[in-house]
């Protein structure tokens, strides 16, 4: 039993280092040079609106999107309506329904921010 026991443990190691290196045997590294460090600041116009935005969900360490921090954050509900994502682009969005048998103190915002981290179209 030790045996068989032993050998699932290899094969299992085996697959999870071959799923994290390249065809070129080097550990693959995803970068993304199209996100911008920092926010961008700017005014609130038309149509847009200011959210007061309390969590480290996104945080860099510089508390970038923290309203505590930097004050409020400005919301373009028209970016999200023409359909343009882009990797990187700060989604705000309702906080999908769940489960709260598995942890009943869980309380999350009515609504969140998020980064696109990726697209359909994209691979790798």
């Amino acid at each position: 039993m030790k045996f068989v026991l032993s050998i699932l443990i290899f094969f299992c190691v085996l697959i999870a280092s071959a799923c994290s290196i390249s065809e070129s045997g080097n550990p693959k590294i995803v970068t993304d040079e199209t996100t911008p460090s920092t926010p961008v600041k700017v005014d609130v116009e038309s149509g847009m609106f200011v959210i007061d935005h309390r969590s480290d969900s996104m945080d860099r360490g510089n508390h970038e999107y923290d309203s505590a921090i930097v004050g409020g954050l400005v919301v373009d509900p028209k970016d999200e309506a023409d359909g343009s994502l882009s990797r990187g682009d700060v989604v705000y969005f309702k906080t999908p329904e769940f489960n709260h048998d598995f942890n009943p103190n869980l309380k999350p915002a009515e609504f969140n921010l998020a980064r696109v981290v990726g697209l359909p179209e994209e691979k790798d």
